[in-house]
């Protein structure tokens, strides 16, 4: 890929720093009000969906 065929969108990086921050703060809020081993069960299960959201949107 070449630099000329890169593009910026404003809005998608915007969209995409706000996931960020909701995904590290509701990270937050769940450590302090749950244990480790929810957690650690919860990171599983984010992983798991991510990859099944991902093979659906880009089969």
């Amino acid at each position: 890929m070449e630099i000329s065929q890169i593009q910026f969108n404003f809005w998608i990086f915007c969209s995409n720093a706000l996931c960020a921050l909701v995904l590290n703060f509701s990270i937050f809020l769940a450590i302090g009000r749950t244990g480790t081993v929810t957690i650690r069960v919860g990171g599983v299960l984010q992983d798991c969906v991510l990859v099944a959201f991902s093979t659906v949107l880009f089969h």
